[in-house]
């Protein structure tokens, strides 16, 4: 089994290093690759069985779509041939048309979900979650200052929170992407 770990170095807030660390103590430490942000990912010219990434800072967002931009397409074919990816908190937002800023600047991101994210740094919601998964009761935490207009394929379906949200996420055949922080695979 070969795990990809997308730019540890910048996309670990909120606790996502966690999930890290539970797959690490699940496979041996020789199944991991670890690609930093000025690096190709290995995922590009090799196979690996699962992505990950996590949360990041507004401006390291950017500065990943701008180091993924050219891996759209294999990213595109990774997900239509099963691969497994997990996106946690605004990672997900990078596969998306674009990100309209607080200036309303469109950032385009990767295209790859008909997802449109709207900053509002002024407005952070801050939640715990209570989600299902099929029949799998998920408990989570969220704290955003951006929405997206997910319109299917969602992952989870909300139980509890300040919102009252009904769904949250992404499950598009086996890429998971949720806003959900900290260890979520616990």
């Amino acid at each position: 089994m070969k795990i990809e770990i997308l730019y540890s170095e910048v996309c670990n807030l909120y606790g996502d290093r966690g999930n890290i660390t539970l797959l690490e103590s699940c496979f041996d430490k020789k199944n991991f690759i670890y690609t930093s942000l000025n690096e190709e990912p290995f995922f590009v010219r090799n196979d690996v069985d699962l992505i990950y990434m996590g949360s990041m800072s507004e401006s390291v967002e950017e500065k990943v779509i701008a180091k993924l931009k050219p891996y759209q397409k294999r990213i595109k074919e990774l997900i239509e041939n099963d691969k497994v990816f997990i996106f946690t908190g605004n990672a997900m937002e990078v596969l998306g048309k674009e990100i309209i800023t607080e200036n309303n600047q469109k950032i385009k991101a990767l295209n790859i979900f008909d997802i449109v994210t709207k900053r509002h740094p002024e407005n952070r919601y801050n939640s715990l979650v209570l989600a299902k998964y099929e029949d799998i009761e998920v408990v989570g935490y969220i704290s955003q200052s951006s929405t997206s207009d997910i319109k299917d394929n969602y992952l989870f379906e909300i139980e509890k929170d300040k919102k009252n949200s009904k769904y949250e996420g992404i499950h598009y055949h086996n890429f998971f992407g949720t806003c959900l922080l900290g260890p979520i695979l616990v």
